[in-house]
């Protein structure tokens, strides 16, 4: 898609699209990362790959935050957007006001303005759902730290049962 802002020189553009041609044909992230940022600068092409990773290693977190946040299903692009803003958020709690800000101005330039405000009401309300998951006291069931920690349950399952409660909790 065109947006109106160069996407050689922006950054969330580009860990947009990366995010999009992963929910759409389940292709490696090494082979997405390769096709889409071969052509762009070091400062873009790093930050659009620490949004893309990561939101993919939250991945699991990010989407039981925004699913049900979502009455109507978003069409991918704006999917991808909110995906990237929610792990920016998640990244960096302390700039989180720039970052729904910067999701919603970008929605606004390259969406409709009813898609912005959807972004902006997701985003805000996903602020809380996240702090409150970030602080599940570790006492939980298993189903609540792997969403915690964003694992599978048989995996918080297994390190739980062979290193204890205890040291899965505090990895």
């Amino acid at each position: 898609m065109k947006y109106k802002c160069d996407k050689r020189k922006n950054s969330w553009a580009l860990a947009i699209d990366l995010c999009e041609e992963y929910i759409k044909r389940a292709r490696k992230a090494d082979f997405l990362l390769k096709k889409l940022l071969k052509n762009n600068n070091g400062g873009v092409r790093r930050n659009s790959q620490f949004l893309f990773c990561g939101a993919l290693r939250q991945w699991s977190l990010i989407h039981n935050v925004l699913e049900p946040l979502c009455l109507k299903k978003p069409h991918l692009r704006l999917k991808s957007l909110l995906i990237i803003a929610l792990f920016e958020i998640y990244e960096k709690p302390k700039d989180i006001p720039k970052i729904i800000h910067f999701g919603v101005d970008f929605a606004k330039k390259n969406f409709s303005p009813g898609e912005s405000r959807f972004v902006n009401a997701v985003l805000r309300k996903a602020v809380f759902r996240l702090t409150e998951i970030k602080e599940l006291p570790r006492k939980y069931s298993l189903k609540e730290l792997a969403l915690c920690y964003s694992h599978p349950e048989w995996l918080v399952k297994r390190w739980k049962e062979e290193f204890g409660i205890e040291a899965t909790t505090n990895y």
